[in-house]
């Protein structure tokens, strides 16, 4: 079974693009970019369009605006 996740901001349109593809069994890793929210950089939805599946995200690191 194919699995796609697609993660966004909380609040903000679901994008069309998949973050990560996958197949049952596949042992695999994805690294992007992803906007957070402003308010509470926490919220994140997170959607997995086929059956349930379980996942581990970090935040390797981030990026703010520089004040002008």
């Amino acid at each position: 079974q194919r699995h796609r996740l697609h993660l966004w901001p909380k609040g903000a349109k679901a994008p069309n693009a998949t973050f990560l593809d996958y197949t049952n069994g596949e042992g695999i890793t994805n690294t992007g970019a992803l906007a957070l929210g402003t308010t509470n950089p926490e919220d994140l939805t997170v959607k997995n369009f086929t059956g349930t599946a379980n996942y581990v995200i970090d935040v390797q690191g981030y990026y703010v605006a520089l004040a002008s």
